[in-house]
């Protein structure tokens, strides 16, 4: 499993990287081993990725493929997590294929799975956003600005929690070297007391 997602990873990098080419390799060998072992849960990451990377390579079709192998796999696994996110690929598709109401009904699906108690503001943000996007498409202006004000405060919320762990760090990392160079200077008094 731990080689699977390693190759996953690596595919997710080269994505990252626009080495659309290598991602493609990665994912397909990460795919070869995860099917062969029935690793649901990498085989749920790996068709949204393969999805993200057909939908940015234009090859909608393949795209469309993947993500419904995605939605698959997640439902097997009875993973909400994956499963939302599988939702929230197809609709991004969808609405980026101008067909908003089947992006709707998907968005529908991913906030019905997602639940009110998700707890990642991060995919529930994107899912309003794409949500806002397919209403405003419809010309459901109403649902779209509802959506877009959900998905502004979920997006404020992300930002303010990662804002706050930055901050936490960066405090501890001035602590901890306010304590370093407290011992450096008690070690050298101690070493200029030992000289006297």
């Amino acid at each position: 499993m731990d080689y699977s997602f390693t190759l996953y990873v690596v595919g997710n990098n080269y994505l990252s990287l626009k080495d659309y080419p290598n991602a493609q390799k990665y994912f397909k060998l990460a795919l070869a081993q995860s099917e062969q072992y029935q690793f649901y849960n990498n085989l749920a990451d790996i068709y949204i990725a393969l999805n993200e990377l057909y939908t940015i390579t234009g090859d909608y079709k393949k795209a469309a493929i993947n993500v419904r192998q995605a939605i698959r796999y997640s439902t097997l696994l009875d993973n909400n997590f994956m499963l939302m996110r599988s939702w929230l690929s197809l609709a991004k598709l969808q609405n980026l294929l101008q067909k908003p109401k089947l992006a709707i009904q998907s968005l529908k699906n991913c906030l019905r799975v997602a639940g009110e108690n998700f707890g990642d503001e991060y995919f529930l943000n994107q899912a309003y956003k794409e949500l806002g996007k397919a209403y405003a498409a419809t010309g459901d202006y109403q649902q779209a600005y509802a959506a877009l004000l959900k998905y502004a405060a979920l997006k404020d919320s992300v930002f303010t929690t990662e804002s706050d762990q930055r901050v936490s760090k960066l405090q501890t990392e001035f602590e901890v070297a306010q304590k370093e160079s407290t011992i450096k200077t008690q070690q050298q008094s101690i070493s200029q007391q030992k000289k006297v």
